[in-house]
């Protein structure tokens, strides 16, 4: 039987357009939890997280506004547990801390626009993850090179060049492209799969036929 009755379709559409809503909001709590415990359990291991792939993923999955808002959750939440109970911020100044979050910030917002940049001629196969994987060794490196202008900005600047903190942050760039190079396929793999095997609020956030390849 088919609805005709303009009011009835427009409530089916705003009721499917809710469900896409929530869809989109149960996959961004998923990224964010993915993002804050591996931060939080990876912190005693320099420069081996699961933000960057989060952002990325964030802008490739969702888009939108939740490529900035998912950064920022994950870096708020996991910024207030290190901070409250590591002794990271006794290691730098007040302003030193504020100067450095918000090039560390920064740096992941700019990771999830990258990925929003993808978002519509990324391919849900191994193809598409290889291609994703090549894009986080070049948003690692950014964020790097990013992030310790900030550090030589705001801390060695006056004992150090900036070449000299480039020089030194080269052995923790290797570990953060080793990161990168281990989280970005294994979770764009994770999300293959259950767009694959059509989990529900994959589904409703993917079209599973457009990227069935």
């Amino acid at each position: 039987m088919e609805i005709r009755d303009p009011f009835v379709v427009a409530m089916f559409n705003q009721l499917r357009e809710r469900k896409i809503d929530s869809d989109k909001i149960i996959l961004a709590v998923l990224l964010i939890l993915i993002g804050v415990l591996g931060r939080i359990l990876l912190i005693q291991y320099a420069n081996i997280e699961t933000v960057l792939v989060i952002c990325l993923l964030s802008g490739v999955l969702l888009g939108g506004i939740y490529c900035i808002t998912i950064p920022l959750v994950v870096m708020v939440i996991s910024d207030w547990w290190i901070y409250n109970y590591t002794n990271y911020a006794l290691s730098f100044g007040f302003n030193a801390i504020l100067g450095l979050t918000f090039f560390t910030w920064s740096g992941f917002l700019v990771v999830g626009v990258i990925g929003f940049s993808m978002k519509k001629r990324f391919v849900y196969n191994m193809g598409g993850v290889a291609v994703l994987s090549g894009v986080g060794v070049l948003a690692t490196i950014f964020y790097d090179a990013w992030t310790a202008f900030g550090f030589w900005y705001f801390i060695a600047s006056s004992h150090l060049s900036i070449i000299e903190v480039y020089f030194a942050q080269i052995p923790f760039t290797m570990y953060h492209l080793l990161s990168s190079l281990i989280f970005v396929p294994l979770f764009t793999i994770l999300f293959i799969y259950l767009h694959k095997h059509t989990i529900p609020y994959i589904k409703g956030v993917i079209n599973p036929v457009k990227n069935a390849n």
